[in-house]
C-alpha cells in the first residue's frame, strides 16, 4: 500500500503524526521514526490512470460502507474496508479520500497499481526541505531514543 496526498503536511500528519500527540504535554518523536522513513513525489506513467475509488464526501454511503472506515481514529474499519475493496474489485486501484486529520485530499494506492506510477524526485524525509518548518509550527522535538 501507498499513501500519498498532494501535500507534505497531510503525509506527514496522515502516515507519522496521526494521533500520536493527542492528550500529550510533550509533543516528541523519536528521531528513528523519521530516519527510517523517505519522501517520494509520484505521478502517474504516460498513459496511465489510476481507477481510484471515491470515498470522499458522501463516497462511504454511496457504496454502503461504515463512514467510520475513512474517518475513526482507529485503523480496523478502514483496513477492514481497504481489503474488501481489494479483493473483490481488482478493477480499483485504490482509494481517494479526505484526510481527517487536514482535510485534504489522500490517496491509498494497492500494490497491483505502483508499476502505473513514477518516481519524479526522492529524498531521506530527514533531508526533506519542508521537515524542520512543520516540525516547528506543530511544536515537535525529535529524540533520540
Amino acid at each position: 500500500m501507498l499513501y500519498a496526498a498532494l501535500s507534505f503536511e497531510t503525509c506527514i500528519a496522515e502516515t507519522l503524526f496521526r494521533d500520536r500527540f493527542v492528550r500529550r504535554t510533550r509533543r516528541e518523536l523519536p528521531l528513528a521514526a523519521i530516519l527510517m522513513r523517505s519522501h517520494a513525489r509520484v505521478a502517474t506513467q504516460p498513459q496511465q490512470e489510476l481507477h481510484l475509488l471515491d470515498l470522499r464526501d458522501s463516497g462511504c454511503l454511496d457504496i454502503g460502507a461504515p463512514t467510520d472506515a475513512v474517518r475513526a481514529r482507529h485503523f480496523a474499519a478502514g483496513q477492514a474496508l481497504g481489503r474488501s475493496i481489494y479483493q473483490n474489485h481488482l478493477d480499483v486501484d485504490g482509494v481517494i479520500y479526505s484526510s481527517r486529520l487536514t482535510g485534504e485530499d489522500s490517496l491509498a494506492v494497492f500494490d497491483r497499481a505502483i508499476g502505473k506510477l513514477m518516481v519524479l524526485d526522492a529524498c531521506a524525509l530527514m533531508d526533506h526541505p519542508e521537515l524542520p518548518t512543520l516540525l516547528e509550527q506543530d511544536r515537535i522535538r525529535l529524540v533520540d531514543e
